[in-house]
C-alpha cells in the first residue's frame, strides 16, 4: 500500500483516523475540522502566490514533472510538486532549488509547508520531514533543512530535518504494520477527537463498548495498565473501587485522583465526594470567563457576573474588543469595574483564565495604577476545577465545565456548544462584522458565567451539607469514605434495617446458644458452665519476706503489704509456672497509723505483676515467632493455667518497648554514622489507614521506623549527615539523599525479566537484557570468588563503559527499550558504585530480608494496631532482628534484662 502524506498526518494524530482514511471510510462531519481544512487550503494558496512572487517569472513552475536528473530542472521554485517512491507519496506544497556549491555537487532542495496557525506543532515539523524523505527517495537528493511559513504575518521557521527524518522512518514502520493488519486498531478517544471528521462515529462506538478512553483524564499508560488487568470498560472499572479511610495527619493534603471512583459515579449516576473539599465565598465576588484566540494568544471578550452583599441579583458585564488593538481597552475596563465594586475574588474554571491574568499583567503593566491590585486578584482567584479534581466526582466522562453544568441542568445554545466553535464564529465575525455573530458569542460567554455560578453553588452545598442533593439535576450525593468495603471472604457482622432482625440474628450466635439455650437441655454443658464460674486462686510457689517482722512493733498487729508476681521458670529442658508472693510491712500501720521507716525495703518489691521471664517469653512469642496476642494469651492460659483476659498482654509489650527505646535510638545513630546503609520501605495498616514502615539496616543492625506517608521527608531528615554508601531500590525519594548510592541490580534484573515474559518476541529488548546479563554474571562470578573487594572488582569498570557505549549506539525502535535505555543512562552513576568500594553489596537483599520479618507481623496484626502499638512492635522487632544479625539469642537477651546488645554479646 502507498503511504501518502495525508495518511501520515492522520497517523500522527490518531491510529483509528489513519485506518479509516486508508479504507475510505465516510466522514461523519465536524464543523471545526471542515473549517480548519478550508482555512489551511486558503492559506496554502495565498502562501504559494506570495512565494512565487518573490522569484523571477522564468524561474517559477507549477505542478512540474520531476525527473531524477536534477540537472535538467530549470526552475528555482515550484509549487504543487507530486513525488512518489515505491511505497511513499507526497504532494509538496512548495519546493525551492538552491544552486550547487560546486560542479561535482548536486543542487540542494528546500521543501516548504504553509500553516495558517501562528504556532508550529511537532506534527507540522514531522510532516515537513516526511516530504523531505519522499523527496530524497524520488530524486536522490537529501534535504538538510526545510521551511514552514505560518501565521498571519507569514513568519518563516527554518527546520533542521536530519533528526526528524529518523523519527519519520520509525513512524512509517509502525504505520506500515498497522495498515498490513486485517483488523482496525483499538479505538481510543483522545484530545484530537474534537478536531476530527470521524468524531461522531468514534464516540458512538466507544459508548457502545463503554470503552475506558471515554474517561478523558486517563492517560495511555494508565489505560494499558487497566487492560492488562482485564478491565476494558468503565463499568468493569467501577467495581474495582475500594474506599479507604484517611489518616488525620494527611487529611489536609490533596486527594489522588481515582479513576475507579469516577467510573462508579458514572455507573450509579450520583455525585461522589472524597476527602474534605471546601469553598468559602466572601460577601463580594465575581464569576468571570474569557474568550480568546489561543493560537494568537489574544483575547476579545471578558464576561463578568458580580455578586454584591446588598443585592440577590447578579450584575452582568460583557467587555468586547473588535480587534487586537482594543484588548488594552477591555482589560482597563475590567480592572476599573473590579476596583470600583471593591471585588478581589474572581471565580473561574480551569487554567485559561489564570493564564489570561498572568499575560495581561505582563502585557499591560503600565495600566495598573494600584500595583497590588493584580496580585490580589491572582492570589484571591478561586479555580473551581482545583476544588473538584480528586475530591468531587460528577457522573460525567470529563471534568469539563460544560459536561458538569449540563448534568446539573444547565443548557447552551445548540449552535454554539464548544470553544472550538467560538473560534470559528470569531473568525467569521472578523471577516464580515455580522452583529448577530457578536450577539451569539456574548450570549455563549454569559452562559459560561451562569454555568460557573451553578457549579459553585453546588460545590458550596456539597461542602456545607454533603447529604443534601442539589436542586438542579436532583442527583444524590455519596460520601466515598462512608461506603462499606466488600470482603466476601471475611467474617463480619451483618447490618440489619429492622431491629427485630438484629435481635433474632443475635440469638443465633454460637456462644449465645451455648450459654442461654443448650445449657437448659444438656447436662454436660450445664456442669461445664458451673465449673467454669468458680476459679481457685493460684497456689503460691514461693514467699519472700522483705523484712523479718510480720507485726507492728507498736500495736503488735499485722499490717502487711503483699505483692503477687506471675512469672515463669525457664530451665534447660522445660518451662513451668512460678507464682511468688512478696511480703512487706507498710510504711503506715493500718491499725495504729504510726509512720514506719521501712522505705529501704520498698525497692525490693516488684513493680510489675508479671515477672521478667514471663515478659521475655511473651515478647519472644510476639516478635520472633510472630504469634498474635490473643494466641499468646491462649497459650499461657492453656499450658500454664494463667487466667489472662483479652488486652492484658498489651501493657507488657508497651513496658518492654519503653525499656529498649534507648537501645533503639543508639542503633539508628550508629547506622547513620557508619559506612554502609540499606534502606527499603513497605506498606503498613493502622486501623484501616495506609501507612509506611521504613527499614534501615547495615550488616549488623536493623531499625524500623513508621510514617504516615511515603514522602521523602523522613529519609532526607534522618540521613542528612550520612556520608557512607546508601543501597536502595529505584524509588525516586532516595535520590534526595546527598551521598554515594548503589541501586539494587536485582530489582533492575527482575523488571527486565518481567517485561521479557510479557513481550517475549521483542528482539531489541532481549538483546538489551542479554548484554546486561552477561555483564552482571561476570561481576557476580568475581564476587563469589574474591568477595566484595575493590581491587578485584575494579577490572569490570572497563566492561561497564563498553556496555554503555553499546547502549548509546542502540537504535531503540520500541517504547519499552527506549524506557530502559533512559533508565540506564539516568542511573549510570548509581548502578555500579560497588565497584569502587570494599564491602558494598550490589543488591538490596539485606533490607528486603528485614522487610520480610515485618511482613510476618503485619500479617498477624491485620490493621488492628494503633500508631503507638505499631511503634512498640517496631522497636522490639528492631532489637530482635539486630540480635539475629549478630548471632545473639533473642530470648536469652530478653531474659538477661540487659539493654545493650554489645555488652550482652561480650559477657553473655
Amino acid at each position: 500500500m502507498i503511504i501518502s502524506a495525508s495518511l501520515f498526518e492522520a497517523y500522527l494524530e490518531c491510529d483509528t483516523k489513519c485506518w479509516l482514511r486508508a479504507h475510505a471510510e465516510r466522514s461523519t462531519g465536524n464543523t471545526y475540522a471542515e473549517w480548519a481544512r478550508l482555512q489551511s487550503a486558503s492559506y496554502c494558496e495565498d502562501g504559494r502566490e506570495h512565494l512565487l512572487a518573490t522569484f523571477p517569472e522564468n524561474s517559477r513552475a507549477i505542478a512540474p514533472l520531476i525527473s531524477k536528473n536534477v540537472k535538467d530542472l530549470t526552475w528555482r521554485v515550484a509549487t504543487d510538486v507530486r513525488l512518489q517512491t515505491n511505497y511513499l507519496e507526497s504532494r509538496l506544497q512548495a519546493l525551492e532549488k538552491m544552486p550547487s556549491k560546486g560542479r561535482a555537487k548536486p543542487p540542494q532542495f528546500i521543501p516548504y509547508r504553509f500553516q495558517f496557525a501562528n504556532t508550529v506543532a511537532k506534527n507540522d515539523k514531522l510532516s515537513l520531514a516526511f516530504d523531505a524523505l519522499v523527496l530524497s527517495g524520488a530524486m536522490g537528493c537529501e534535504a538538510g533543512f526545510g521551511k514552514i511559513i505560518h501565521g498571519d504575518r507569514r513568519a518563516t521557521l527554518k527546520v533542521k530535518l536530519s533528526s526528524l527524518i529518523i523519527m519519520v522512518r520509525k513512524e512509517i514502520r509502525n504505520l506500515t504494520s498497522l495498515l498490513a493488519g486485517n483488523s482496525p486498531p483499538d479505538l481510543v478517544l483522545n484530545r484530537h477527537c474534537t478536531e476530527c471528521e470521524f468524531q461522531a462515529r468514534c464516540y458512538k462506538k466507544a459508548k457502545e463498548t463503554d470503552d475506558l478512553s471515554l474517561l478523558s483524564g486517563m492517560s495511555k499508560k494508565e489505560r494499558l495498565k487497566y487492560r492488562n488487568r482485564g478491565l476494558f470498560s468503565v463499568t468493569q472499572l467501577s467495581y474495582t473501587f475500594r474506599p479507604r479511610r484517611r489518616s488525620k495527619r494527611v487529611s489536609n493534603k490533596s486527594v489522588k485522583y481515582d479513576h475507579s471512583l469516577k467510573a462508579l459515579a458514572i455507573r450509579e449516576n450520583k455525585i461522589h465526594v472524597a476527602g474534605n473539599p471546601s469553598l468559602a465565598l466572601p460577601d463580594r465576588y465575581a464569576f468571570f470567563d474569557v474568550e480568546g484566540t489561543p493560537d494568537e494568544q489574544t483575547y476579545y471578550l471578558i464576561g463578568l457576573l458580580l455578586k454584591k452583599p446588598d443585592s440577590p441579583e447578579l450584575v452582568r458585564y460583557s467587555l468586547w474588543a473588535d480587534d487586537d488593538s482594543e484588548e488594552r481597552k477591555i482589560w482597563n475596563e475590567f480592572l476599573h469595574i473590579l476596583k470600583r465594586e471593591n471585588i478581589s475574588t474572581l471565580i473561574h474554571f480551569g487554567s485559561y483564565e489564570t493564564t489570561f491574568l498572568r499575560r495581561m499583567k505582563v502585557r499591560y503593566s503600565e495600566l495598573v495604577a494600584d500595583p497590588d491590585l493584580i496580585a490580589k486578584l491572582m492570589s484571591g482567584a478561586i479555580n473551581l476545577l482545583s476544588i473538584i479534581y480528586g475530591q468531587i466526582y460528577f457522573p460525567c466522562y470529563s471534568n469539563g465545565l460544560k459536561e458538569i453544568a449540563k448534568f446539573l441542568g444547565h443548557r447552551w445554545s445548540e449552535n454554539l456548544t464548544s470553544g472550538l466553535n467560538s473560534i470559528i464564529w470569531r473568525s467569521d465575525w472578523k471577516n464580515n462584522l455580522d452583529d448577530s455573530l457578536k450577539h451569539e458569542l456574548c450570549k455563549y460567554n454569559y452562559k459560561d458565567c451562569q454555568a460557573l455560578q451553578i457549579v459553585a453553588d453546588t460545590i458550596t452545598r456539597l461542602c456545607n451539607t454533603p447529604s443534601e442533593a442539589p436542586e438542579s439535576g436532583h442527583a444524590e450525593i455519596v460520601r466515598a469514605d462512608t461506603l462499606r468495603r466488600a470482603h466476601p471472604y471475611r467474617w463480619e457482622r451483618d447490618e440489619f434495617v429492622l431491629e427485630d432482625f438484629r435481635v433474632i440474628n443475635q440469638a443465633a450466635y454460637w456462644n449465645y446458644q451455648r450459654e442461654k439455650v443448650y445449657v437448659r437441655t444438656s447436662n454436660l454443658i450445664r456442669r461445664k458452665s458451673r465449673t467454669a464460674r468458680h476459679f481457685r486462686s493460684h497456689p503460691i510457689d514461693k514467699t519472700i519476706d522483705l523484712i523479718p517482722s510480720k507485726t507492728c512493733p507498736s500495736c503488735r498487729r499485722s499490717g502487711i503489704r503483699t505483692k503477687i508476681v506471675h512469672d515463669l521458670n525457664v530451665g534447660k529442658l522445660g518451662v513451668r509456672r512460678a507464682i511468688t508472693r512478696y511480703n512487706l510491712i507498710m510504711h503506715k500501720c493500718t491499725m495504729c497509723e504510726i509512720e514506719k521507716e521501712e522505705g529501704k525495703y520498698v525497692e525490693g518489691l516488684p513493680k510489675d505483676k508479671y515477672g521478667p521471664s514471663f515478659t521475655a517469653f511473651s515478647i519472644f512469642l510476639f516478635i520472633e515467632l510472630a504469634i498474635s496476642q490473643e494466641a499468646v494469651m491462649h497459650i499461657f492460659n492453656t499450658v500454664f493455667k494463667f487466667r489472662l483476659a483479652s488486652g492484658q498482654l498489651a501493657p507488657v509489650k508497651r513496658k518492654a518497648s519503653l525499656f529498649y527505646s534507648a537501645t533503639y535510638e543508639k542503633l539508628f545513630e550508629k547506622m547513620c554514622n557508619g559506612r554502609l546503609l540499606h534502606v527499603d520501605e513497605t506498606r503498613a495498616n493502622v486501623h484501616g489507614v495506609n501507612a509506611y514502615v521504613w527499614v534501615f539496616t547495615s550488616l549488623e543492625e536493623v531499625v524500623y521506623i513508621h510514617t504516615a506517608t511515603r514522602e521523602a521527608d523522613l529519609v532526607r531528615e534522618k540521613l542528612k549527615n550520612f556520608r557512607g554508601v546508601l543501597v536502595t531500590d529505584f524509588y525516586p525519594a532516595y535520590d534526595a539523599v546527598n551521598c554515594a548510592q548503589q541501586k539494587c541490580l536485582i530489582h533492575l534484573m527482575r523488571d527486565l525479566n518481567n517485561d521479557l515474559m510479557r513481550d517475549p518476541y521483542n528482539p531489541e529488548l532481549k538483546n538489551l537484557a542479554q548484554e546486561f546479563a552477561l555483564l552482571l554474571r561476570a561481576v557476580v562470578g568475581t564476587v563469589d570468588r574474591f568477595g566484595l573487594k575493590r581491587r578485584y572488582l575494579k577490572k569490570h569498570k572497563r566492561e561497564v563503559d563498553c556496555y554503555y557505549r553499546k547502549l548509546a549506539k542502540f537504535d531503540a525502535k520500541s517504547d519499552i527499550v527506549a524506557k530502559y535505555r533512559a533508565r540506564f543512562e539516568k542511573n549510570r552513576a548509581k548502578l555500579f558504585t560497588f565497584l569502587d568500594y570494599d564491602g558494598v553489596p550490589w543488591n538490596n537483599n539485606n533490607a528486603e530480608h528485614a522487610v520480610k520479618a515485618f511482613a510476618r507481623i503485619r500479617h498477624v496484626l491485620r490493621g488492628s494496631s494503633t500508631d503507638k502499638g505499631l511503634r512498640d512492635y517496631l522497636v522490639l522487632l528492631s532489637i530482635c532482628e539486630t540480635c539475629k544479625a549478630r548471632g545473639v539469642n533473642f530470648l536469652e537477651f530478653l531474659r538477661s534484662r540487659e539493654s545493650d546488645i554489645d555488652v550482652f554479646s561480650t559477657h553473655g
